[in-house]
């Protein structure tokens, strides 16, 4: 073989050597799941008790996990319904207590989780998040017709229609736009005489013999006395869980609730046309050393 055909052999076996040669693979790009970091845990600012809420592909928020509450005392002299806080994440555990819910002006609520709390009114997109993963503040009345009839329905809470409006000065309601969450809720439609306080128990699956009802329905109760020592008892019929699981299914499962008997003690009277139970939305960096899980 003469030079010039080994020179060309040796450049076409060093052409090949390159092609076959094992390039550095170029590192793929994350994607938006695996940016997305986001744990259910519960923390507390005040005392008060939060929780994170999850959506998928979304890095979530922190939004307590019931409706911001008034004390004993403060219920002498305004309004603030009992109501039934179904928790996040739905767990087995022992009894949901009812709790009192503050009920006020869209302007207060503003204000308080914004000075008090270092956060915002829930927008309406993060309550319905909110309410997909399992939160619900379910109020529990009894008619006065024959047969009595409890119904479950969902307190009337305040949001913001747009998320992250400025509501961040002392006048909110110039800046920010209010609705009432659900939507069609309005607190004049309470009937504030009949509102029972209720503790809820998660059970899965339901027995066999509870009717379920979902929210904003009932349950007709024929044959219904209330215990005469005053106690409290158990209703027949119980709420479907609003949860739903990773491929937004609804959960088969149910709340039971356990009511105390009416007491003579009515709710003070009160202006209930622009009023509403409220939940608060902080940022991370507000909880601060208050999350008992480390951030």
């Amino acid at each position: 073989m003469t030079p010039s055909r080994l020179a060309w052999a040796g450049a076409a076996l060093l052409a090949l050597g390159c092609r076959h040669r094992e390039e550095p693979r170029p590192t793929p790009a994350p994607t938006a799941a695996a940016k997305v970091s986001c744990t259910p845990r519960t923390a507390e600012k005040l005392g008060i008790p939060f929780v994170r809420v999850c959506p998928p592909g979304e890095p979530g928020f922190w939004i307590n996990a019931a409706p911001m509450g008034c004390s004993a005392g403060e219920h002498e002299g305004i309004r603030c319904p009992p109501t039934t806080p179904i928790g996040h994440p739905v767990g087995t555990g022992g009894p949901l207590h009812s709790s009192l819910a503050a009920v006020t002006d869209h302007d207060t609520a503003a204000r308080l989780c914004y000075f008090r709390m270092g956060g915002h009114v829930a927008s309406r997109a993060e309550r319905s998040k909110a309410r997909a993963a399992g939160l619900a503040t379910v109020l529990v009345t009894e008619s006065d017709a024959s047969p009595v009839r409890f119904r479950l329905e969902e307190a009337p809470e305040w949001v913001t229609e747009e998320a992250g409006e400025a509501c961040e000065n002392g006048l909110p309601s110039e800046t920010c736009h209010f609705g009432w969450f659900p939507s069609t809720s309005r607190s004049t439609a309470i009937r504030w005489p009949q509102v029972r306080a209720c503790d809820a128990r998660f059970v899965a699956p339901p027995p066999a013999d509870t009717a379920l009802a979902p929210l904003g329905s009932g349950c007709a109760a024929a044959t219904w006395t209330w215990p005469p020592d005053g106690g409290s008892v158990a209703l027949p019929c119980a709420l479907k869980s609003p949860a739903r699981n990773d491929r937004g299914e609804p959960v088969s499962a149910a709340f039971t609730f356990s009511c105390v008997a009416p007491v003579a003690r009515t709710h003070p009277e009160g202006q209930d046309v622009d009023t509403a139970a409220y939940r608060c939305v902080l940022p991370e960096s507000a909880l601060g050393t208050f999350d008992p899980d480390g951030g």
